[in-house]
């Protein structure tokens, strides 16, 4: 990684597209929309609707004016709402923020700075676990200050709602099969080409598990990163040994995380 000199000014020439997928998301998404519009740098939020059933885009009318919204006529998942919203993007940054999610702040303003001071294309931060009611769990997972493509192999260490790119990387990934651990395969595929993301260790994320969720059915999940590697074309054999450390890191995270 290259390090420059950086200058505090150059953040207030960055703008930021954030896009937010969102499906029957009325009860969590204006904790959302707060927590991006509290960042401190210009923003383009971007809603993707996936044809919710709920009242979200009643939520959604009070900040007409500071958003854009996009409906989906059929419900099609959550790949699909990121890479169209990607698509809708105006800015050269690109952030993900899942509905359920929440940014704390100085989010933004911290993953642009360490992105013009180093000549990073991808930065990933820590989140902090919540339960379904957004309570804090007292659980961290960490990030490394570098994650490889050999890294992600073991364990994704990287959430989507912590992500900040470039947005010409974001246009290069493809639309994938929701049915795989779709953004998992969206770091696979970047982190081989490019070989690393910064990190931020500090859990700027409030993340929302559930048992029902990829990432809260630990059995689950499991299937999902082996399925997921195989269709990444990684051989059987490796991906074998992979999850080993995916097993042992999946209960080091959820037996003995740190407590703030």
């Amino acid at each position: 990684m290259n390090s420059k000199p950086f200058k505090e000014e150059l953040i207030h020439t960055q703008k930021v597209s954030v896009i937010i997928p969102a499906y029957n998301s009325a009860s969590t998404l204006k904790e959302a929309i707060d927590s991006v519009l509290d960042q401190g740098v210009e923003v383009e939020i971007i809603v993707m609707d996936d044809a919710s059933k709920d009242n979200t885009l009643e939520v959604l009318k009070p900040y007409n004016d500071k958003i854009k919204i996009f409906t989906a006529l059929k419900n099609q998942g959550v790949a699909y709402s990121r890479y169209h919203g990607i698509r809708h993007a105006s800015h050269e940054w690109i952030a993900f923020l899942d509905s359920d999610d929440a940014w704390n702040p100085g989010k933004l303003k911290h993953q642009l700075q360490m992105c013009l001071e180093k000549d990073a294309l991808i930065c990933a931060t820590a989140r902090e676990l919540a339960n379904e009611h957004g309570e804090s769990l007292n659980r961290i997972l960490e990030v490394k200050d570098k994650i490889t493509y050999q890294d992600i192999l073991k364990t994704n260490s990287i959430t989507n709602s912590s992500i900040l790119m470039r947005k010409e990387v974001a246009l290069e990934v493809p639309l994938f099969d929701s049915s795989l651990h779709e953004d998992y395969l969206m770091w696979l595929t970047l982190l081989k080409k490019y070989g690393y993301a910064i990190g931020i260790n500090e859990p700027y994320v409030r993340y929302r598990i559930s048992s029902t969720s990829k990432s809260g059915n630990k059995l689950k999940s499991a299937k999902m990163h082996f399925n997921t590697q195989r269709a990444f074309n990684i051989p059987l054999i490796q991906v074998m040994f992979n999850m080993i450390p995916y097993a042992y890191n999946g209960l080091k995270k959820h037996g003995r995380l740190k407590r703030k």
